[in-house]
Formats: C-alpha cells, sequence, structure tokens
C-alpha cells in the first residue's frame, strides 16, 4: 500500500491484507473473546498500560501514538497504518487492560470508522469513538533505551552498534576495543587515544 496521492491501477486483491488485519482485530476485541482484567484496569490512568504490562509494550504503545498522530497530519496513512499493524502484532496474544484496548480502537478509527465503532460499543461505551479525545503519548516513553555508536579508527567509520544508554564510557571502551574489526584494524597496536563523544561516537586514534 502506498501514498494516497500515488494513484494506480485500481487492484481488488489490495484489499485482502488490510481485510485480514480487520478480522484479526475483531477476532481478539469482539464481545465473545475479549477478555481483560477489570481489576488491573481499575489502577490504569488514560494513556498507560496497566501495571500488569511490560515496559517494552509501553514504550512501543506511546511510541505508536506519536506517529499515527504525525502521519495522519501529513497524510501518510500508509505508514500510520502499518504502525498500527506492528503495534497489534506485539500485543495479539497479550491479556490487555480495556483502557489499553480503547487506546488502539481510537487509533485505528479513522481508518477504520464503522468497524471500530461497533467494537467500542462491545467495550460497554456509550458515547461514540469519534467523540472521544485523542490520545496523547507520553514524552518519556519515546526516547528509545539504546543508540547507535559510531566507532571511528584515525577518523573514519568503521563500524557501529546499538549500544544501552546506561553504559558508562570503561565500560563503553571495553566493548569497542574487542569487537572483531577494531581488532584488525588495530593489527595488535595500543591506541594512542581514545575520543568518546556521549551518546554519538567513539574515534580510536591509532
Amino acid at each position: 500500500m502506498g501514498e494516497y496521492n500515488q494513484g494506480g491501477p485500481w487492484n481488488p486483491k489490495g484489499i485482502a491484507g488490510i481485510k485480514r488485519f480487520l478480522d484479526r482485530i475483531y477476532a481478539k476485541f469482539s464481545i465473545f473473546n475479549f477478555v481483560y482484567s477489570a481489576e488491573a484496569n481499575s489502577a490504569t490512568k488514560a494513556g498507560q498500560f496497566s501495571i500488569n504490562e511490560n515496559n517494552k509494550l509501553q514504550r512501543l504503545l506511546h511510541q505508536t501514538i506519536k506517529k499515527v498522530g504525525e502521519d495522519i497530519e501529513k497524510f501518510h496513512f500508509n505508514t500510520a497504518i502499518s504502525a498500527l499493524m506492528i503495534l497489534f502484532n506485539a500485543v495479539e496474544k497479550e491479556n490487555l487492560s480495556k483502557t489499553s484496548t480503547e487506546i488502539f480502537l481510537k487509533l485505528l478509527a479513522p481508518f477504520a470508522p464503522h468497524f471500530t465503532e461497533e467494537l467500542w460499543v462491545t467495550l460497554g461505551n456509550k458515547k461514540s469513538i469519534h467523540l472521544e479525545t485523542w490520545p496523547e503519548y507520553n514524552p518519556e516513553f519515546i526516547e528509545t533505551e539504546e543508540y547507535e555508536l559510531i566507532i571511528q579508527i584515525d577518523g573514519k567509520v568503521r563500524d557501529r552498534v546499538r549500544i544501552s544508554k546506561k553504559l558508562e564510557r570503561p565500560e563503553i571502551e571495553k566493548m569497542v576495543l574487542k569487537r572483531e574489526i577494531v581488532g584488525r584494524y588495530l593489527d595488535g597496536k595500543t591506541p594512542k587515544k581514545i575520543i568518546f563523544v556521549p551518546n554519538r561516537l567513539v574515534n580510536i586514534v591509532v
């Protein structure tokens, strides 16, 4: 599925993937299959996962809220739907709270208005989903816990690796020097100096 303004020949087979996606959503959230913990949900604030849901999913939820909202404003509907698919793939087998489910349906509502309205009523809501406020993301969950560290040798990029932001400089330098590609360039030599730029790069001067 491409951008809405790109055009192209109509192919009825192109809708099959979207139908399968909606069928999976209905299978999970329909009144016959949907189960959630009322006790956990009572302690859940709007915009947050319940206490029995993991931090990784919580982070993904808030990233999706941000992504879908921004993509709708830019008319990038295809990437917004793609983000929703990624989120649903991650939570499909989870026992979600009612609040978390409602957030997902709100994000999907602009693309499947009648479909989401039916599921919204299934959750026991009286007011239309299209009269609800748009979910807000928490900036704290948007920032990733990792970053890509650039590894340079004599100023030239030789390697890249994703590492945790919690690692301190001594740990990072030790890890970098143990990398195979770095060892090949050092060829047994001891670095004259190691330049470290936090959250960005390490430059080994040979």
